[in-house]
């Protein structure tokens, strides 16, 4: 399948949060340069164990697609061959956990010198906040915080005090694509 385009979504495990991505990616792009698209993409710092699994639905045993020294070894048309969907975890410890979705196969387009990003939905994932339940708590405080200053209110809500000061002005819906794809052209195609 070498010379195609694969369109891929790759989304939250978590119905509640809602965020999502579409990204196109070569077809003889590995797993690890997979795994660097959703770092940058969802706003990850990097440094953190990942995994990709064969698609599973909860509560099924899940095999994983190849081990971890093998991601720069397996391309994605491998990891996509015979299925549509796989799963991806990052951060082990916190369990973030995505689906991604293989929804596209395109001819070439030599002009696609490295992972695009074409479509989302949601703001930036937070990295080491204690995964989606921690996330939750922080954007649901962020989003008030924002809200009472649209507003024009001075919210004396104790736990907008206790906000982090690296949070302090995290937008959780604020997604800027241009950015994303500035940040993805620093991953070249192999």
């Amino acid at each position: 399948m070498s010379g195609k385009i694969f369109q891929l979504k790759i989304e939250t495990d978590y119905s509640e949060l809602n965020i999502c991505r579409r990204v196109l990616l070569t077809s003889t792009s590995s797993l690890l340069k997979l795994h660097e698209t959703i770092v940058v993409i969802f706003g990850f710092e990097g440094n953190l164990p990942f995994g990709f699994y064969e698609f599973y639905e909860f509560g099924d045993n899940c095999n994983e697609i190849t081990n971890k020294n093998n991601y720069n070894q397996i391309s994605i048309s491998k990891a996509f061959n015979k299925i549509k969907c796989i799963n991806y975890t990052y951060d082990f410890s916190n369990c973030w956990d995505f689906k991604i979705t293989l929804e596209k196969i395109l001819d070439e387009d030599n002009s696609l010198p490295h992972p695009l990003c074409i479509d989302s939905e949601g703001g930036m994932i937070l990295d080491g906040v204690g995964g989606e339940y921690g996330y939750r708590i922080i954007a649901d405080l962020c989003r008030r915080k924002i809200n009472s200053r649209k507003n024009g209110l001075i919210h004396s809500d104790q736990n907008f005090e206790t906000l982090e000061d690296e949070y302090k002005d995290f937008d959780p819906d604020a997604f800027d694509i241009n950015t994303v794809n500035l940040k993805l052209s620093s991953i070249p195609n192999e």
